[in-house]
């Protein structure tokens, strides 16, 4: 042992020396008289450092919370005599508060099995020690003993086993029975006594005492003399007030039947009103406020369970009377609700919440007003505050996005309760802002665009529809929007919230296009996707496919504009040149917002095919320029290279998703360009880099081929077979084959058995490797389950029996097929293979 405590002094960080230790607490955890000799050492080294101290304090709490249970008398005595020892050092020396901690567990873990009935005389023996010591050390012990009791004992929170849940019954009715008087008595005592000298214990005393208010007489706490004292310390202790808050939280918070607690928050709400303490206005003491409006927030919660349930009685004088007290404490509420500390606004949130749901099950007449001056603050607090960091959003502006969700959902549930009342006091807050923006603080400005936004989400409109005042005063303030040039206000923030707020409306667009000019101005130019910001950039491209893809009537004026516009921003991002202003991922959006336009531009199909063949351009470019470097430098370079040939593929795949069943590729006469992308692109198949770049190439050429099948007919027919035996002659992962065998699927799907010869000359093919790779695919098509998507399962399974697998009996017949070289051989056993499968197919 003197050996352990030594290492534990040494203060060596020596990982082999931490095993050494951890395998010694294992052995002494499990050994009988481990514990004794931990309580040994405790009790005879007085010079013990605290890793040694804390050590043996943990191999004991091992033992009471393990096999205390069925200790002996003399054991029992000992562990007793170590606590009382204990409790005798502390009024001699000082411990770190860690240490105490440890004890006082130990404390706790004594009481669950010793009190009442192996030690019935626990509290009464710790009341006395602390009452004749009285030395400040050891009172804050005693306090920390009785958190850790309520810890063990009593807190709800914490999950106990059946058995221990009537073991800790039985404790607090002893305890209710012998000692909560006595113990109450010396809380508020220590309370007192310590006021000045050090408040952190009579802060401590106070939290104690409102720990196990929850299930002791409420008249403890509920009297003239506590009740004052309480009082006291609100006014005129500032180190013990955040206590007082916690302590009364827990008084209304305490389980009792409706009526009576409604009385009781009303008797407390009185006091506290009457001394003052509600008005805070000028209180600049944040944590103390957030600690008030956590008990207003208690307060106003539990207020409107009680009207709940006496409502459901049918009592409806008292019920009338909880619901009074409810508006009584709203404007606290409010205050506390508005105010700029985003963490005091935060601890009143449920009440707000509970308080909206309250108006929900009455008439929405009866309290419009209460609803508007909530309503009003919500709004206000969706502003942005000045210390928000808009260039290194870390935590705190992390919890402000938080904290705005939580405004929203009141905001949206106001909206539900009253629309017209959302409407009208949304109109009044954004009209004044907008209509003199430059003159507006950024944040009031911003907010009034998110306002606009929330207001499309939360309220439903009908544009073009009737006219009524909702539709009237949405079409002000959007008009209003677009027409005052609030997007060219210098921070981006307001840029993002312009193109988020018409991205939203565009059934709006729809009905005014006369109002689409500048929208598209400020998507295309220097306040979208050219603005300077990165984050505008990103979403300006996705919101600009939403709003052309939205907007296909109308984008007609726009297609040669929009495509001059976004020439710069469509080119391919090429290793070692200079960065393009967006990513690859939205530069997709781009291409597709592009595709869309020429498609829906409503132009004569030679023009359409024009402009759709510079649409591709770049990527072709780009791809012919790239393919020969793919073999050039370190592997690094290779990567990027293949990216970036991935990325141009996957750019020009996105451009054909202008098409739909309803737009053929066909009659608006764009096959030509996209073939003579694919004549580009399946040359890439034949690259001989090995290894992932050449998976990514050819991951690129097949979602092209996915697209081609989907947008073209017999005219892909004539690539099939040199995309295929390229794509299966590469498969040397089985990642390949998995990710092949569903574009075989679609064109089996897609195209019956008009592809059949196309694909059974892959499998006729004169090279051996080849073939064996093909009957390796069906092999896996055909034993592998889930290998073929299952919306193409049905016209998969005809077309193997009725074209594939007679190819594939068919092959080693030709005479070409010799029968002893190796390769053949691995063919011909895959072809055996197959007539074993099929039976898994019968």
């Amino acid at each position: 042992m003197n050996q352990i405590l030594d290492l534990l002094s040494s203060g060596s960080h020596d990982p082999a020396l931490h095993q050494k230790l951890l395998k010694c607490f294992e052995e002494l955890k499990v050994n009988e008289n481990g514990w004794k000799t931990c309580v040994a050492q405790l009790m005879c080294s007085n010079d013990m450092k605290d890793e040694a101290r804390f050590f043996c304090l943990q191999i004991l709490e091992h033992y009471t919370k393990t096999r205390y249970v069925d200790a002996s008398q003399e054991e029992q005595l000992l562990l007793r005599s170590f606590l009382e020892f204990w409790l005798q050092q502390t009024s001699r020396h000082s411990f770190s508060s860690f240490i105490q901690n440890k004890v006082a567990q130990v404390f706790a873990l004594t009481l669950s099995v010793d009190y009442p009935r192996r030690w019935p005389g626990f509290f009464a023996d710790l009341i006395g020690f602390v009452t004749n010591c009285g030395q400040p050390a050891v009172v804050d012990l005693f306090l920390r003993i009785m958190m850790a009791v309520d810890s063990e004992v009593v807190a709800r929170d914490i999950v106990h086993t059946q058995v221990e849940n009537e073991r800790n019954t039985m404790i607090k009715d002893r305890m209710r029975e012998q000692c909560i008087a006595p113990l109450v008595e010396l809380w508020l005592k220590i309370a007192v006594e310590f006021e000045s000298k050090r408040p952190d214990l009579s802060s401590r005393a106070l939290l104690v005492l409102g720990a196990f208010v929850s299930w002791i007489d409420v008249h403890y706490v509920a009297n003239e003399r506590s009740m004052n004292l309480l009082l006291k310390y609100l006014v005129g202790y500032p180190e013990v007030r955040e206590s007082v808050c916690d302590c009364l939280l827990e008084l209304v918070e305490k389980g009792m039947e409706p009526l009576a607690k409604t009385q009781l928050i009303d008797s407390t709400w009185r006091m506290l009103v009457s001394a003052g303490v509600m008005d805070f206005a000028k209180e600049n003491d944040c944590d103390y406020l957030i600690k008030l409006g956590k008990f207003v927030n208690g307060v106003g919660t539990n207020l409107i369970v009680c009207w709940q349930k006496l409502h459901k009685t049918g009592d409806t004088m008292s019920s009338t009377a909880a619901r009074e007290s409810v508006e009584q404490k709203l404007s606290t509420m409010l205050l506390l609700l508005g105010h700029e500390d985003d963490d005091v606004s935060s601890s009143v949130i449920p009440f707000a919440h509970a308080y909206v749901g309250l108006l929900k099950q009455t008439s929405p007449g009866d309290y419009a007003d209460q609803a508007a001056l909530l309503l009003r603050v919500v709004i206000r607090k969706f502003e942005y505050d000045d210390s928000y960091n808009f260039d290194t959003e870390g935590e705190d502006e992390a919890h402000f996005q938080e904290f705005r969700k939580e405004l929203k959902v009141i905001f949206d549930n106001i909206a539900q309760l009253n629309a017209d009342l959302t409407m009208l006091t949304s109109h009044a807050y954004l009209v004044p802002i907008l209509s003199d923006w430059r003159r507006a603080p950024f944040a009031s400005v911003e907010n009034s665009l998110r306002l606009l936004y929330c207001l499309g989400e939360a309220v439903p409109v009908n544009f073009g529809g009737p006219e009524n005042q909702t539709v009237s005063m949405f079409e002000q303030m959007i008009t209003l929007m677009v027409r005052s040039g609030v997007v060219s206000h210098s921070h981006f923030a307001v840029s993002l919230q312009f193109l988020e707020a018409t991205a939203r409306f565009d059934k709006f667009f729809t009905a005014h296009p006369d109002l689409l000019p500048p929208v598209m101005e400020a998507f295309l130019g220097a306040h979208g996707l050219h603005h300077p910001r990165g984050e505008v950039r990103s979403r300006a491209a996705y919101l600009l496919a939403r709003m052309v893809r939205m907007m296909r009537n109308h984008v007609h004026k726009f297609v040669e504009a929009l495509l001059i516009a976004v020439a710069d921003v469509l080119m391919v991002r090429v290793p070692g040149s200079p960065p393009v202003w967006l990513s690859a991922d939205d530069q997709l959006f781009v291409y597709e917002a592009a595709s869309m336009a020429i498609v829906a531009g409503g132009l004569p199909p030679e023009r359409m095919c024009h402009l759709m063949r510079a649409l591709l351009v770049p990527s072709m470019q780009a791809v012919q320029a790239l393919l020969p470097r793919l073999s050039q430098g370190d592997p690094a370079h290779k990567m990027a290279v293949a990216e970036a040939i991935r990325d141009a593929m996957a750019f020009a795949a996105r451009a054909s998703k202008g098409f739909s069943s309803q737009t053929k590729m066909a009659s608006c006469g764009c096959v030509e360009p996209f073939l003579e992308a694919l004549d580009v692109f399946l040359p890439a198949l034949q690259c001989n880099e090995k290894g992932d770049p050449r998976s990514i190439v050819h991951a690129g050429v097949r979602q092209f081929l996915h697209r081609m099948v989907v947008c073209l007919d017999e005219e892909i027919f004539p690539c099939i077979p040199v995309a295929i035996r390229h794509l299966v002659t590469n498969c040397t992962e089985p990642r390949d084959l998995y990710e092949f065998v569903p574009l075989i699927s679609q064109m089996v799907s897609k195209f019956k058995g008009k592809v059949a010869g196309y694909l059974k000359g892959t499998l006729d093919c004169s090279d051996t490797n080849s073939q064996k790779t093909c009957f390796g695919v069906l092999r896996k098509v055909i034993s592998t389950p889930g290998m073929v998507p299952k919306q193409y399962e049905e016209d998969m399974n005809q077309f193997l029996f009725k074209h594939l697998i007679p190819a594939a009996f068919s092959a080693p017949s030709k005479p070409e097929f010799d029968l002893n070289d190796a390769q053949n051989i691995l063919v011909r056993r895959r072809t055996e293979e197959r007539g074993w499968r099929t039976r898994w197919r019968g």
